[in-house]
């Protein structure tokens, strides 16, 4: 399966640019909000669980107001495992292939690593 989903990400102000010039890649940008369901790039489902990774926020002088920053994505999930602490890279799927993705429910996911 190559299934694209649409999922968010959020980030913080300094991350910005470097995502727009190299993409979301962890490796890059650090993972200092930790790593629930394994090491990886987080994207999911719902912004309001994506904002509270957009941190801190700014005051934005065009707009008069505070704001984040958060990318919505084209994400190919492909298939996927329950991700857990400490997951380096997703499950092996059989003895040839890894799963593609770890999420947090794998009945219904949210989010995906």
């Amino acid at each position: 399966k190559s299934r694209q989903l649409l999922l968010f990400h959020g980030t913080k102000p300094s991350c910005v640019e470097g995502i727009i010039d190299d993409g979301i890649d962890f490796r890059l940008h650090g993972n200092a909000t930790g790593a629930q369901y394994g090491d990886g790039a987080y994207f999911a489902m719902y912004s309001s669980y994506s904002a509270q990774f957009a941190t801190p926020a700014q005051f934005d002088v065009t707009l008069q107001k505070m704001v984040k920053f958060m990318f919505l994505c084209a994400v190919k999930v492909g298939t996927f495992c329950g991700g857990s602490v400490g997951m380096r890279r997703p499950l092996k799927q059989n003895k040839d292939k890894f799963y593609d993705s770890a999420v947090d429910n794998t009945h219904n996911p949210s989010i995906f690593v």
